[in-house]
């Protein structure tokens, strides 16, 4: 036989503990365990298992069954009645009502995809028309509004100089006398 991998032994580690491993697979096993310490602890948990699980007492469902009193034939009769849903011209309702459901929601909403469409080509461009400007203490401007599609082909050139003048880093340390901005939330 040829020599087992770890998993190969993990695998076999069960029916070692259960005692139905054929002889040359469990001597080849035993072998792998002893040289292993952590596949004797595992065979070994295994092993207790199987002998608490043998401690459990064994339920004789055959005898229990055996000793339940037997169905008198001919006293009683089960009444056997069709359930509605399956009564005659059930299906038929059935359907009708599925369909009376579907043109419902249909309706509802094509409805409601009428009024969102009618909503929608009402509202207002929430788009500023002209750029806003807003000036800090610092002296630099900060233009916001027309998006960057309608921009000109001079003033996109003009942006990206304005960027690329930008520091992309904030100094290490605050410069000394510089003013600091605090941000106040929910004043």
């Amino acid at each position: 036989m040829r020599d087992l991998d770890e998993g190969e032994v993990r695998d076999l580690l069960p029916l070692l503990a259960a005692g139905v491993l054929p002889p040359v697979e469990a001597a080849a096993t035993r072998a792998r365990v002893v040289a292993d310490a952590a596949l004797g602890e595992e065979l070994a948990l295994l092993t207790a298992l199987r002998d608490a699980h043998a401690a459990v007492p064994v339920l004789d469902t055959a005898r229990i069954v055996a000793a339940l009193p037997s169905p008198r034939v001919g006293v009683s009769r089960i009444a056997v009645t069709r359930p509605p849903a399956f009564a005659p011209g059930h299906a038929a309702r059935l359907h009708r009502a599925a369909r009376m459901a579907a043109a419902v929601a249909a309706v509802a909403i094509a409805g409601v995809s009428a009024w969102i469409g009618r909503t929608m080509a009402t509202m207002p461009d929430a788009r500023p028309t002209a750029p806003a400007t807003v000036a800090s203490d610092a002296g630099a401007t900060l233009r916001l509004g027309l998006p960057l599609e309608e921009l000109t082909d001079e003033q996109l050139t003009a942006l990206e100089a304005e960027i690329r003048t930008l520091d992309a880093l904030p100094p290490e340390a605050p410069e000394p006398g510089a003013a600091h901005d605090v941000l106040e939330m929910g004043a």
